[in-house]
């Protein structure tokens, strides 16, 4: 409830995330299993809307990620086995704790990390799995907006200023992702001030080739009765046409490349055999 005070946070998630083995008859995979409570369900938008109809989430059901369902060769309706890297004591010694479960759904949540190596199950479970009893190891918090995170972090920091807690941001988990990311902008400005820098270089080359071109019709204007700055002025106008021009031209064909991105993928995927943008990247 103190959290849910902070007018940047949209809800919190607490559940718990551990390592385990999901094992079917075809293959065997490491992998994360989180918890998830039914009221949260609605906030994940990669999970389809008819797998949850009843915002409910059996405990004897798991969700896999499209491409590790893939890899142990499961769809919904298979059985499957997963275990813990907590032990309980048995008359054979030290063994993992396991628990069958049924496969509800699959879902695609459009990044590899994910869909390769997370499965979902009802907390009941993922307690009774860890071992931890009716205790929760983590709690997520869903901003608003991503805009937020600094200052949503800071005034939870403020909050809970004399807890023992640990307090890490989406920029700190995916460290490596964000570094990438940022890397990649500061190239992208960099090539795409280049294209600008050569662009305007064509346009002033455009000009002074015109004005070579128009001499005999400068000195035609300036014979009737022009001076310098008519002239002048006459050139900017036509520089400044190409150069508006050509912003709101490029602005309006970039909007419409960008909100049809995607189906342009799919159709140069089909078109040419090829997969851009792989999920493995991006």
């Amino acid at each position: 409830n103190d959290l849910e005070d902070i007018e940047e946070i949209e809800f919190v998630d607490p559940n718990i995330t551990i390592q385990s083995l999901i094992s079917t008859n075809y293959a065997t995979r490491g992998i994360l299993v989180k918890s998830i409570i039914p009221k949260n369900i609605q906030h994940y938008s990669f999970f389809d809307e008819d797998l949850f109809k009843d915002d409910s989430l059996n405990d004897n059901d798991i969700i896999l990620g499209s491409s590790l369902a893939e890899n142990i060769r499961a769809k919904v309706g298979s059985q499957i086995k997963l275990f813990s890297s907590n032990t309980i004591s048995s008359p054979f010694g030290q063994l993992p704790r396991s628990i069958s479960l049924k496969v509800k759904g699959v879902f695609n949540s459009g990044m590899s990390e994910y869909d390769t190596s997370f499965a979902f199950i009802s907390l009941k479970n993922a307690q009774k799995i860890s071992g931890i009893g009716d205790e929760i190891s983590i709690i997520e918090i869903h901003l608003t907006d991503l805009d937020y995170t600094d200052i949503a972090k800071e005034k939870i920091e403020n909050k809970f200023l004399n807890k023992d807690l640990i307090i890490r941001d989406w920029k700190e988990i995916n460290k490596s992702f964000w570094v990438v990311l940022s890397t990649e902008r500061t190239v992208m400005f960099l090539i795409l001030s280049l294209i600008i820098i050569v662009a305007a270089f064509n346009v002033i080359t455009s000009l002074f080739i015109l004005v070579k071109n128009k001499s005999k019709e400068i000195a035609l204007l300036k014979t009737i009765g022009a001076d310098s700055s008519n002239i002048l002025r006459i050139f900017l106008l036509v520089g400044s046409t190409i150069g508006v021009g050509g912003t709101i031209i490029g602005a309006i064909l970039g909007s419409i490349i960008t909100v049809n991105l995607e189906n342009i993928r799919r159709i140069l995927n089909s078109l040419f055999n090829l997969n851009l943008f792989p999920s493995e990247f991006y």
